[in-house]
């Protein structure tokens, strides 16, 4: 049985369509069995950021209506061996056919298939969002270091967590801009995981080369020496267990970061998780164990953990 994380935001523009698409995409790179569905009915976007806008013949509509099965609706990548795949969204539909009960129902069947399934929801708190949240296990926050996308943010939180989910919300702070945080025009990791209070899964650097393989259909996730793909590649491991210290917020060489349980190290019980470690901003450590940073070729690699870490215990059907 898979895991189904709707992936949201408090408002549009945040990147929250690109990130589910290249998120699916490093899960999909790390032999994790992927569908990514488009909740948006009538602005579908998904489509296109994974390049497969001309491959449609049936969508997620046509399957809740009983035109199509699901399996006849699913569109494969063709770049990732039968472990990424697409369900549409419907580009011109009632939004009302797309009900809680509707969702739940294709998701479920979705899980029995998939590792992971991914569904991209409308931004904002109106019926998209409840519907999506309905199928959903998990939830994973996307905003960007601006004060609205965080304020708007803090809202979609209280709503997440008043809905009990299975695993509470995760955030993916988007299209960072050093120069500017380093600056202090924009809002830092620490300012905003404070204000949003919710742990931190990890971060992406905002490139112009996601842009515009976005605009071409293509998914930068899987680019080698491409900072924001790194982000992703880092998120997915993380959701499979590993641990892996963020990204340098500084433009200084990076030093190798390692922790322990008497410093930043999270613990885990049978019972419960604690508290997450603190977030600085040139320096963070997301739900660490006793594994030191290791270089980029061992990133490949990794030893497995002496023990559970925080991400094995909210994902551990999914242990790689």
């Amino acid at each position: 049985m898979g895991t189904a994380l709707v992936i949201t935001s408090g408002k549009g523009g945040v990147g929250k369509t690109t990130t589910t698409a290249n998120l699916g995409a490093a899960l999909a790179l790390l032999k994790k069995k992927v569908c990514v569905v488009d909740l948006d009915l009538g602005l579908r976007n998904l489509d296109s950021a994974l390049g497969l806008q001309n491959r449609i013949i049936y969508t997620i509509v046509d399957v809740i209506q009983g035109r199509a099965e699901v399996s006849q609706a699913l569109i494969a990548h063709p770049d990732f061996a039968d472990q990424l795949y697409l369900l549409p969204a419907a580009q011109n539909a009632d939004k009302n056919v797309l009900t809680a009960q509707a969702v739940k129902r294709v998701v479920g069947e979705l899980k029995q298939k998939f590792d992971f399934v991914l569904l991209d929801c409308p931004a904002g708190i109106e019926t998209g969002f409840e519907n999506a949240v309905a199928g959903a296990d998990g939830a994973i926050l996307v905003t960007n270091p601006e004060n609205v996308a965080v304020s708007d943010a803090d809202r979609i939180v209280g709503l997440l967590e008043a809905r009990h989910l299975e695993f509470g919300p995760r955030l993916i702070i988007n299209r960072i801009r050093k120069n500017l945080m380093q600056q202090g025009l924009t809002m830092n990791v620490a300012q905003i995981t404070e204000h949003l209070a919710i742990p931190l899964l990890g971060i992406v650097f905002d490139d112009d080369e996601v842009i515009a393989a976005a605009n071409q259909g293509k998914l930068v996730a899987a680019e080698e020496n491409n900072p924001a793909a790194q982000g992703y590649q880092h998120i997915a491991r993380r959701m499979l267990g590993e641990t892996v210290p963020l990204m340098s917020l500084t433009d200084e060489p990076k030093t190798t970061v390692t922790t322990n349980e008497q410093t930043s190290a999270t613990t885990v019980d049978d019972d419960a998780v604690t508290e997450e470690p603190t977030v600085t901003n040139d320096q963070a450590v997301e739900n660490t164990n006793d594994l030191s940073e290791t270089t980029m070729a061992e990133e490949t690699t990794p030893e497995p953990p002496k023990k559970l870490s925080f991400w094995q215990r909210l994902f551990g059907r999914h242990k790689s």
